[in-house]
């Protein structure tokens, strides 16, 4: 949630006190929209009434605006079609919740957003901020005029200043006849040089990081919410991602993964069942987006490869018998394109790509017999990704694609099935938590299922395998590193 990042990143940025004495000339001028929700034009009137004495203010003038905007994509879209103007620089929009509102600040000549918090009201008043709430939404605007003006130094070139150069001095008038000739007079020094130029220096920022192009929010905390703090009293602020666009994401991970291939006769009734209960199998996971800074559209297109195994693993080929070595690989390569939901939390990303699962016992001497076939599953696999953004610091990925089967190996073989086919179904969830700028923890768990047709159109006797199903599960601890 947009408060939610508000909460954990903008702590320190609270104060106690009123935010500034009166307003200045020169400050940009802020209006307040409607708010989304019922009573939003007095919401908005509320608002500015509780920051008149502070902020320098331009009363909304909008007609036609009673179902309120909740984000500069609404308000933008009203603004053309009612051709309203704005008379302010900056301007507030948001929602109306019960006992707060979520507001957000942006800039009308750009529609960057400058700011976003939540304020508390007093209940049974409206939309009357409480003392704290006062204090806070003064702050939240403040900050984002002065977030404005930044942008504004940022963008502006810088002036630059030049000396004028004395003009010589006029040559005397030529003699006339009747005048005698003038005494002959030395020539006027040369003029001296002009002083260099001296180039305006450019405008002095502060110590916070320039906004860049697309995105550079102001953000603030409510003041009355408890807040963890560490043993000096200083409030813990939420790890950050590095600054700058990332090219690729290494996922290092361990996991545990289960198998159950199960064996069903053409009447429905078990015919054999081969389990593994757990293997361990690390895992790594590359990430990476090629045009990053190329053009708009080819920025969301990423790639991304996996390889998992197990390690020393054993398992009995049927009940009573020996464990035998047995061999688990799982690789994948996919290709996504990420699509921004506007307005919402929310991305969605298309994927297609391919899949190889091998599982088989390394028995010696012979096969493992007709129970456990070894395979060698080759997919294509088609899906889709959506991604939504639970806080500032985790995210959760639900991941789902149908898997059309082109190859099995030795199950399909002449002497086992020949006639088999089958397809599968991948479902998958994942959490990520920053745990450190630099750091990020992802859990996981996943689902693979084949189906499996073993006799195709042939009739096979009671008891002989006529389908199958072949499961496997699993979930993943691991860290992953950005570059």
């Amino acid at each position: 949630m947009r408060w939610a990042c508000a909460l954990l990143i903008g702590l320190t940025g609270v104060g106690g006190g009123s935010a500034r004495a009166e307003p200045k000339a020169s400050d940009p001028v802020v209006t307040v929209a409607p708010l989304r929700g019922k009573g939003g034009a007095a919401c908005a009137q509320a608002l500015e009434a509780a920051m008149a004495e502070d902020v320098a203010l331009e009363p909304w003038q909008g007609e036609g605006s009673a179902a309120g905007f909740r984000t500069w994509a609404e308000l933008s879209s009203w603004v053309e079609s009612e051709g309203q103007a704005l008379g302010a620089q900056v301007v507030v929009v948001g929602t109306i919740r019960a006992k707060k509102l979520i507001l957000e600040a942006y800039d009308t000549g750009t529609g960057a957003l400058l700011g976003l918090t939540q304020v508390r009201t007093v209940q049974g008043k409206g939309c009357t901020p409480t003392r704290g709430g006062r204090n806070l939404l003064i702050q939240f605007v403040t900050r984002a005029q002065a977030s404005y003006a930044r942008r504004r130094a940022f963008a502006a070139p810088p002036d630059t200043s030049t000396v004028a150069v004395a003009p010589p001095p006029k040559a005397a008038p030529p003699p006339t006849k009747t005048a005698p000739p003038p005494p002959e007079v030395a020539p006027p020094p040369p003029p001296p040089p002009a002083p260099p130029v001296a180039a305006a220096e450019p405008p002095e920022l502060n110590d916070e990081p320039e906004p860049d192009d697309e995105y550079a929010p102001v953000l603030q905390a409510d003041p009355q919410r408890p807040r963890k703090r560490k043993a000096t009293g200083a409030a813990a602020p939420a790890p950050e991602a590095p600054a700058g666009p990332v090219w690729a994401l290494l996922d290092v991970e361990v996991g545990l993964t289960q198998r159950n291939l199960a064996f069903d006769d053409a009447t429905g009734a078990a015919a054999g069942t081969y389990q593994v209960g757990a293997m361990f199998t690390p895992g790594v996971r590359l990430m990476a987006w090629p045009f990053v800074e190329g053009p708009r559209w080819l920025r969301p297109l990423s790639l991304e490869a996996t390889y998992r195994g197990a390690v020393g693993f054993q398992s009995r080929p049927s009940a009573g018998a020996e464990p035998v070595p047995t061999r688990y690989l799982d690789a994948a390569a996919a290709l996504a394109y990420r699509i921004e939901v506007p307005g919402t939390r929310f991305a969605v990303s298309p994927r297609v790509g391919a899949n190889v699962m091998q599982f088989g016992l390394q028995t010696p001497g012979k096969g493992a017999g007709l129970d456990t076939p070894g395979v060698d599953y080759r997919s294509a696999w088609l899906g889709v990704a959506v991604d939504a953004r639970l806080m500032a610091t985790a995210q959760m990925r639900l991941r789902a694609a149908y898997m059309p089967l082109l190859h099995a190996g030795a199950i399909f073989a002449s002497n086992y099935f020949p006639e088999g086919s089958g397809w599968a179904l991948d479902v998958q969830a994942e959490l990520t938590i920053r745990v450190l700028p630099w750091l990020v923890g992802v859990v996981s768990g996943h689902y693979t299922g084949y189906s499996l047709d073993l006799a195709g159109d042939q009739v096979t006797a009671a008891g002989a395998p006529a389908a199958a199903s072949d499961r496997v599960t699993g979930i993943r601890l691991g860290i992953r590193l950005e570059r």
